[in-house]
């Protein structure tokens, strides 16, 4: 067991101490994304992670650029799914545990999960749930798709900014701006603007082939429609992180709108 802020030192060093205790035993490390980020760029924490028997991966939507990263590095993740209100982990690589069923919101695209798994209820008295056919069933606030057969998670429903009318996927954009290989961290997020709605806003932490906020834009734009490209771009050493090792998203958007409002934001009108 590991306690405070992430360190992949720390982590490569509880690896060690886990297998000294028992070397035929099979070590199983649990993650999230930017944990994973971090663990990756440590040659040692990345062996460490090499000879475990799984690196379990969840708590927030993984890029396709970070997992091919993973696979070439020998580290054998499994990506997780579930909550508090499922008992953790019910979906492993996109298939659920026997007993769990998975269902799609035909309207909004949200995650529906079933099965003995779900709670009963909220201790306030508010169920959260619905029973049919006894099974038990909750709707997530997560999107997500099946691809032949397996469940994909999309990101968020109040990832979704609305920009100009339209329904941009802050996951989507994220994962653009990483595979443009400019930044090494990248949050999205939609701030309030007058003439859009939501300004599809970006945080990132400029890599070695940073250049401009401009070519940022650029580059998503060549990936996806280029109304879905950031209108507003703000770099920074760090975004702010909780202890748990996911976005203190509250704290992103009081960054934001700091940058924005100071004038330390790259703004395309």
């Amino acid at each position: 067991m590991l306690s405070g802020s992430f360190d992949a030192g720390k982590l490569a060093e509880g690896i060690a101490r886990a297998r000294s205790q028992d070397p035929s035993s099979r070590v199983h490390v649990s993650l999230v994304p930017t944990q994973l980020v971090d663990a990756l760029a440590s040659p040692g924490c990345r062996e460490a992670l090499a000879g475990c028997a799984s690196v379990l991966l969840g708590g927030a939507a993984a890029d396709s650029a970070l997992l091919a990263r993973a696979t070439a590095a020998g580290v054998p993740v499994r990506v997780t799914y579930g909550m508090s209100e499922t008992c953790g982990g019910c979906v492993y690589d996109g298939v659920p545990l026997a007993g769990m069923q998975i269902g799609l919101d035909d309207r909004t695209g949200a995650i529906r999960l079933g099965g003995p798994m779900v709670m009963s209820g909220y201790l306030d008295g508010d169920l959260g749930v619905q029973t049919q056919d006894g099974v038990r069933w909750l709707t997530t606030s997560d999107l997500g798709h099946l691809d032949a057969g397996r469940l994909v998670i999309d990101g968020r429903a109040d990832d979704v900014i609305i920009s100009g009318g339209l329904k941009i996927n802050a996951s989507e954009v994220t994962e653009a701006i990483r595979a443009t290989g400019m930044a090494t961290r990248a949050a999205v997020l939609g701030l309030d603007d007058e003439r859009w709605g939501q300004l599809v806003a970006a945080v990132v932490v400029p890599s070695p082939a940073w250049t401009s906020a401009p070519d940022l834009r650029d580059a998503v734009a060549a990936r996806l429609p280029r109304t879905h490209a950031p209108r507003l771009v703000i770099t920074v050493e760090r975004l702010p992180m909780l202890a748990s090792g996911k976005i203190d998203r509250v704290g992103l958007r009081e960054l934001a709108d700091r940058a924005r409002s100071e004038g330390r934001a790259w703004c395309r009108d």
